[in-house]
């Protein structure tokens, strides 16, 4: 900028954090945030920035700005089986948009405004993907890599996780991670570092989000150019605005960014922005903007200045980061080939390097384009043989059309039969003299063919499931106004949950599209409700596909006239567009499950799916459409408390368009054949019905570190499995690749880092060194409120409740998920050690219980804190973790042999009463603290005879004879057992009594009421009915002489009279009684409505069933039929709505069943 160069330190990591949210409301770059952060994060690259910023500010040499520098690139893809599993067409495509870009070859460079014309340039620097490793081994130049973090590699801590997943030498390659999500916070689109005079290995390259790489796929239109920006920050270029300041703040007329040629500006923040125009004329500065640099927030920028040129090239030849990179020796040893690069006025001819197979997907190849400068074809058809030739391929026929104007494109004409993914491959383009009118070959730069073109195919289509997170929701009561979500992995898959709030203060209920049909009813914007199975595609009916209006014209869910949806769970369809040219765009059908709070107070995503094959049908709900094998989940994981390579998932699949011939467990070698399985696995494949069946990995594998992982087992189907059809015909039923998922042996790890803060030094961060979000810190706080406090950037902290006060634990107390977990809301909020209102901590040395993600997964630990007694700071003495998911740890523990004793069960035995008579009956109560009980083994021992009577928490017991008696709880978990005792003493009953039940009959009829007396005798305290029916109880509490009770089911019930004299004894009495369905008894009422939520569930589901008058049943069944949960509600409680815990069912897919007397309801779900 042209202003006074000020000396503030520019923001260490820049990040273009751009949010695909509510595109009225963006979220920029967190500058000021990552700056601070990473700052305190590393004193040795504070260190090393600021000298290298002192030297940006100061005298500059002048650069080479005349020779192209060309940087080799390699592409990390972090994949979980989601979205960012972007193909490698799209990698290519951002590529290629870079060099456009970097080049000033992309469309919009003509259209630079004229005020900038005389200092938009190309930048003379090039990116080429790399084609040999650190080792020297052969590559593409794209790694893909399997691990959770993909999920979010968030700008807060730098992204340690991917980057420690792999990382090549930052000296030698541009390492770019692509992530589902690179700031899972505000939908961050992607993020990078400055170069320093280190070499910066931890933090060099880029971290990027799928949906904003490359220009077709999942990428998000409006964002193909992100990488560029983000390269931009790699090469040493801050922000337009200079690095003090967000944009949109005017007090960045004031900073700079270094380069001499940018005019000062604020900075575009947002499409709502003020300063965010399309206006050439624009001034934010009292200069005009240059609103189409890359290095802004404008909506489509188009151009580098010649100033920006100069910094980059300055700092690749300065930084020892960079400075070999774009060598000679360098780009031999990464790419095996010095590329050619293009000068001004070179006899040139280049052409893109991916070749797609067309949508149509039936092995033909769409065309190549090809550029050509000062020299001329020496046809208007070029021919394969003649002409050219294409190194690689063979048997094909080829031509090369010359479009003219410096255009030309090249057309295989062949049809290629094996045509998967696993089939791409590369070809060059080798020209001959013949090809050049008044030129050889060798004088034209890129006809010799130095790089590979990449042929990629498409695998079979199938439809793309994927979950919902479960967060995905807006709620008006806890105004929770907006969630962004992009869950389909093709085209401009970007939607949102929002609630819309009126001029009036009115909120409503909406769907964002970004200007993408959905399905309404007709002549509104009004979303309509789908049930199960409709078709959706462009056969629906006229006009139920609607496009949004602009803001706040979004399509509605709810508001104060359209209430349909509300209180239900269904479906709602939209349509996917892909631009496959100017004139072309192709559809793709997609489905969304949503579940509308009854009051309209917000709504839920639950799942979604969409059809890859374009401009066909899905169904809603359906996981597979046309003739295919659909696969619920793609991943078996080891036991998480075993540990043992055991595998606790099952994997569901589902039949489209066909119907399986076999029932039950498939015969291995004979219905099936499996495909890099571990060893000492099993399979066993289960038929559940016509379309539906199941996987499951029995045994354990022999070898199950994490580094025994596989992204390739398959589960290969014989013709004879299928009624009408074979197996290689049908999608998903061969060659599919299946996940298996190791961990490494758990470990109590030690981490020794002394660090104190005080009053003086007030700041001292930290990592475990476990990689994942193990970063804290230890800080005094002297802007906000003089406090000592721990900082865990966001994690959990065990603490006094809900208070962000931490608790100071002993040596010894254990830590679980049932601890008193707080999370802290940001800075300045974090956990508190020392206030003035806080001083449990002063003088101790105690330890702090602390939590990070490892891998996706949670795991606790402990920091051994020494605080002053006079409350003027505190050190951290040693830490520990322990790498357990969710497993507890044990406070100041540190081997894991030692940990045993501390996480054995601890149990107490909780009895009314020792002292009991003949008849009576113990009611008995095991209650555990800290640590889980897996087994609960209850004894009672009397005459040194032992008899096993309960297995769980709570239990009975009669005592029928006089005497001492010992009840003994044996307690085991994966770590121990401990056994506990209580005596008892039993004498002889005094009281008499005489049971007898006096019935009007023992036959009713279905919803008949009966009526039971007790007709019994003798020294009576008190009465209890009890009913039950096939061992289970119906009905328990009344304690009236009588029994009114009503038979909502049909069966053989048990009517139980318990009587307890005047001295305790207890009396039992009971008759049978049957029901059955005559039809003289039947309620009028009717069930409305029938909820389960969430579906699909990890374990807790909610079941709903309005206006309901009598008892409901509701039985959950598996696919072959068979009954594995069964329960009885009242009306009130149904209608309330009750919850049941499925954690004891495998994974897959069960039909409830919710029965009463007015109706029969039937819903399907899928546990996770």
């Amino acid at each position: 900028m042209k202003s006074k160069i000020t000396k503030t330190l520019i923001a260490a990591m820049v990040a273009a954090g751009l949010s695909l949210g509510d595109l009225s409301a963006q979220n920029g770059c967190q500058s000021s945030e990552a700056h601070k952060h990473l700052m305190e994060m590393n004193p040795e690259y504070r260190d090393a920035f600021e000298k290298s910023r002192e030297r940006d500010l100061s005298a500059r040499t002048s650069a080479d700005v005349s020779t192209v520098k060309v940087f080799p690139i390699v592409f990390h893809v972090i994949e979980d089986g989601g979205v960012e599993e972007i193909s490698d067409t799209q990698l290519l495509e951002a590529l290629e948009q870079v060099n456009e870009d970097f080049r000033a070859k992309n469309a919009g460079f003509s259209e630079v405004f004229d005020a900038f014309k005389p200092i938009a340039v190309d930048t003379r620097i090039e990116f080429r993907l790399a084609k040999f490793d650190p080792q020297g081994n052969p590559t593409t130049g794209i790694n893909r890599v399997q691990s959770p973090l993909t999920d979010d590699a968030g700008q807060g801590t730098g992204g340690y996780g991917v980057r420690d997943l792999i990382r090549w030498e930052t000296s030698d390659y541009v390492n770019i991670w692509v992530v589902r999500s690179a700031e899972k916070s505000n939908n961050g689109s992607a993020y990078a570092f400055y170069p320093t005079d280190n070499t910066n290995y931890n933090y060099d390259g880029v971290v990027i989000s799928s949906w904003a790489t490359g220009r077709s796929g999942t990428a998000t239109e409006g964002w193909y150019k992100i990488l560029t920006h983000e390269l931009g920050h790699w090469a040493n270029l801050p922000h337009v605005w200079g690095g003090t300041y967000g944009p949109d703040d005017t007090r960045s007329c004031s900073d700079d960014d270094g380069v001499s040629d940018t005019p000062n500006t604020i900075g575009a923040g947002g499409a709502d922005s003020p300063y965010w125009q399309d206006n050439e004329f624009y001034e934010t500065c009292n200069t005009v903007d240059n609103v189409q640099n890359f290095m802004d927030y404008y909506r489509d920028p188009v151009m580098f200045t010649a100033g920006q040129r100069d910094r980059m090239h300055e700092a690749m030849e300065r930084y020892v980061s960079r400075n070999t990179m774009y060598s000679d020796e360098n780009l031999i040893k990464t790419l095996g080939y010095i590329p050619d690069v293009i000068y001004p006025g070179s006899s040139a001819i280049s052409y893109k390097k991916v070749l797609n197979e067309h949508w149509s997907n039936e092995g033909n190849l769409n065309s190549l384009s090809l550029n050509y400068e000062n020299v001329q074809l020496s046809a208007s058809r070029l021919e394969l043989g003649a002409h050219f030739d294409l190194e690689g391929i063979s048997g094909v026929t080829a031509h090369i059309e010359d479009l003219g104007n410096g255009s030309a494109q090249l057309i295989i004409d062949s049809n290629f039969q094996a045509h998967n993914i696993a089939d791409n491959k590369s070809f060059k383009i080798k020209f001959k003299d013949s090809a050049f009118q008044g030129s050889t070959a060798s004088d034209v730069v890129g006809a010799i063919g130095k790089e590979d073109v990449d042929i990629i195919f498409r695998d079979p289509y199938r439809v793309i499931y994927s979950e919902a997170p479960s967060n995905l929701y807006v709620s008006k009561a806890e105004d929770k106004v907006w969630q962004y979500f992009s869950g389909f992995g093709v085209g401009d898959g970007a939607f949102g949950t929002w609630i819309h709030t009126d001029d009036n203060g009115d909120k409503f209920l909406k769907m964002e599209t970004y200007f993408k049909e959905m399905v309404c009813e007709p002549g509104t914007r009004n979303v309509k409700g789908l049930e199960e199975g409709t078709l959706i595609g462009p056969d629906l009916e006229t006009g139920a596909w609607v496009n949004r209006e602009p803001k706040p014209g979004q399509h509605d869910i709810s508001n104060d006239t359209y209430t349909a949806l509300n209180g239900k769970t269904t479906f709602i369809g939209m349509k996917i567009p892909v631009e496959i040219s100017e004139t072309e765009t192709i559809y793709h059908y997609a489905w969304i499950k949503i579940e509308v709070s009854a009051d309209g107070d917000g709504y839920r995503v639950i799942d979604m799916a969409f059809n890859e094959a374009p401009n066909q049908p899905i169904k809603a709900g359906g996981l597979v459409e046309g003739l295919a094998l659909g696969w619920l989940d793609t991943q078996f994981v080891e036991a998480k408390d075993e540990n043992d390579g055991s595998i606790e998932d099952k994997v569901s699949f589902e039949l489209s368009e066909a119907t399986f011939a076999k029932t039950g467990e498939l015969t291995s070698g004979v219905d099936f054949n499996v495909v890099n399985l571990p060893s000492g696995l099993s399979a066993k494949v289960t038929i559940l019905s016509e379309t539906t069946g199941e996987v499951e990995l029995i045994g354990s594998s022999n070898s199950h570190g994490k580094s025994s992982s596989i992204t390739n087992l398959q589960i290969n189907f014989s013709d004879a499995v299928f009624s009408d059809e074979i197996a290689s015909d049908i999608a998903g039923a061969t060659g599919f690749d299946l996940r298996v998922k190791f961990r490494d042996d758990y470990r109590l790890v030690r981490v020794t880092k002394p660090l104190t803060v005080t009053t003086a030094d007030k700041w001292q961060f930290f990592r475990l060194d476990a990689g994942g979000s193990d970063e804290f810190g230890l800080y005094y706080d002297d802007v906000n409120d003089n406090f000592f406090k721990f900082e865990a950037y966001g994690k959990a902290i065990v603490t006094n409740g809900t208070s962000l006060n931490v608790t100071p634990l002993n040596y010894g107390e254990v830590v679980t998920t049932e601890s008193s977990w707080t999370q802290n809301p940001g800075h300045p909020n974090q956990h508190r050690i020392i206030t003035p209102d806080y001083s449990d901590w002063l003088g101790q040395q105690k330890y702090l219980a602390l939590q990070f993600e490892l891998e996706g997964e949670t795991v606790y630990g402990w920091a051994l804190l020494n605080v002053r007694a006079d409350g003027q700071g505190y050190s951290m003495v040693d830490a520990a973790y322990y790498t357990k998911p969710d497993g507890p740890i044990v406070m100041g523990i540190t081997n894991e042999d030692d940990m045993d004793q501390y996480l054995k069960p601890v149990v107490d035995i909780v009895l009314d009463k020792n002292q009991f008579v003949t008849g009576e009956t113990a009611n008995i109560e095991g209650v555990k603290s800290g640590v889980d009980v897996d087994a609960w083994e209850w004894v009672i021992v009397e005459n040194g005879t032992e008899t096993v009577f309960g297995n769980g928490p709570l239990t009975s017991y009669q005592f029928a004879t006089p005497g001492n008696y010992t009840i003994r709880l044996n307690a085991s978990n994966f770590y121990g057992v401990t056994t506990i005792e209580e005596q008892v003493v039993v004498t002889a009953a005094t009281a008499q009594v005489d049971l007898a039940i006096t019935a009007q009959k023992t036959d009713f009829d279905l919803n008949e009421e009966g009526t039971f007396v007790s007709a019994s005798t003798g020294d009576i305290a008190s009465y209890k009915w009890v009913v039950s029916k096939d061992g289970q109880e119906k009905f328990d509490g009344s304690d009236d002489q009588d029994l009114t009770y009503v038979f909502d089911e049909e069966g053989t019930f048990e009517i139980k009279l318990v009587v307890t004299a005047t001295d305790n004894g207890v009396y039992e009495e009971t008759i049978q009684v049957n029901v059955s369905d005559s039809g003289a008894v039947l309620s009028t009422d009717d069930i409305s409505q029938l909820s389960v939520s969430p579906n699909p569930t990890d374990g807790r589901l909610n079941v709903q069933v309005t206006n309901s008058s009598s008892v409901t049943e509701i039985t959950l069944l598996s696919l072959d039929g068979k009954e594995v949960m069964f329960k009885s509600f009242t009306p009130d409680m149904v209608n309330r709505g009750v919850e049941l815990n499925l954690n004891n069912l495998s994974k897959g897919i069960y039909v409830i069943k919710v029965v009463n007397a007015e109706k029969q309801l039937s819903d399907k779900i899928v546990l996770k």
